[in-house]
């Protein structure tokens, strides 16, 4: 149950991020992949290869830089370990989200053998990060005569999916939503704004159902909730004073990817959108995550309601124009933060991580700064 949005800020170029899934510790890992890598962990090109399934394969490896949160796990049947990136950053300002999208049909199938162009999905994000400079370079991927002949692989003895769809943001604000809906790809991008408002007012997306529903179920509570703003509702007769927050009175509070939307594209529209300092645009960015995180326990499985559900395992906060990577998690909300620059600059062109969890430095001991001050008369 992810979410992603882009603030509507003035003079900063801020984008956030929620990761909702059952709780896996040490599986995520914050990564900084120089340019020249292949877009995906030579073990699992080699072990597809060896059942004839044979990926697109680039020449000279990724033209770009990028710093990202990947999940890991490891194939005994395999003998090797993925890395597939779920969210990350690039030296252009790209940010990629990839979010999960039950119903996901992909255009190729493993069967698919032409001029070897597959394109497993699991790794449409890292490729992304790694080689796309701006949106328009998003157009010709997925073209009759494109590159990427994307398909899905079923995983383990149940054959279970991973179905995603993708939120691409820019530095100029600008976001494009790629989705595989009966086999076929379809792409909103902000930038028409005639025939994408939503996405370009907020650049929100959620799990589900696909993009055009969720705005049509915006539109739906709109009509039920006429008059809904951040402006307190008049204070009847016998009141002592307004309500604060009595604007957005009704406003869905639960969970769902339904109602996680609904929250953040009327927050996104009310939201102050000026803030002076970096700090404050950063820090604007953390409440709005705090809008839509899910706390731990609050969603429980249908089947095993005893059992802890999907829950905000971390937040990134992406600063699109200073090129840093923001994040913290649900067990430490120290904010910390990696500087793609400065990682750029090191000239030490080797992948690099750290596991995203972790229990040093969650709090900071201000205890000896506090002072001795005048008593007051």
């Amino acid at each position: 149950m992810c979410t992603t949005f882009y603030m509507p800020f003035k003079n900063h170029r801020i984008s956030g991020r929620t990761m909702d899934f059952e709780n896996m510790r040490d599986a995520a890992y914050l990564y900084f992949m120089p340019k020249h890598e292949d877009y995906m962990p030579s073990g699992i090109r080699k072990v597809l290869s060896e059942i004839g399934i044979n990926l697109y394969e680039q020449d000279g490896g990724s033209r770009y830089s990028f710093i990202g949160v990947a999940n890991e796990w490891g194939s005994k049947q395999w003998h090797t370990q993925t890395r597939v990136f779920a969210d990350g950053l690039n030296e252009c300002g790209i940010a990629v989200s990839m979010q999960w999208l039950p119903g996901s049909e992909f255009p190729y199938s493993p069967q698919d053998k032409e001029n070897n162009t597959l394109f497993l999905s699991w790794y449409l994000a890292s490729f992304i990060l790694g080689n796309i400079g701006n949106l328009d370079e998003l157009n010709g991927l997925f073209a009759p005569k494109g590159p990427l002949k994307v398909f899905e692989l079923e995983i383990g003895i149940e054959k279970k999916k991973l179905p995603f769809h993708f939120n691409v943001q820019d530095v100029d604000g600008n976001s494009v939503v790629i989705e595989f809906i009966n086999k076929e790809v379809k792409i909103y991008d902000s930038r028409d704004k005639e025939h994408n408002p939503f996405l370009h007012a907020s650049g929100a997306l959620t799990n589900y159902p696909p993009y055009d529903e969720q705005v049509k179920n915006y539109q739906s509570f709109l009509l039920q909730h006429e008059g809904i703003g951040p402006t307190n509702r008049q204070k009847g007769q016998n009141d002592p004073q307004e309500v604060n927050g009595s604007g957005l009175l009704g406003m869905p509070g639960d969970g769902t990817p339904i109602s996680r939307f609904i929250r953040t594209h009327l927050l996104m529209e009310t939201v102050y959108n000026d803030p002076i300092e970096n700090m404050d645009a950063i820090g604007a960015t953390i409440q709005m995550l705090g809008n839509v995180a899910v706390p731990i326990g609050t969603v429980a499985p249908h089947e095993h309601p005893d059992e802890v559900g999907d829950s905000t395992l971390w937040s990134a906060v992406r600063d699109h124009k200073n090129l840093k990577y923001y994040y913290f998690d649900q067990h430490n909300n120290q904010l910390r933060m990696v500087d793609l620059g400065t990682l750029m600059k090191s000239n030490d062109a080797k992948i690099k991580s750290t596991p995203l969890e972790t229990n040093e430095l969650w709090y900071i001991d201000e205890t000896s700064k506090l002072k001795e001050r005048q008593k007051s008369v």
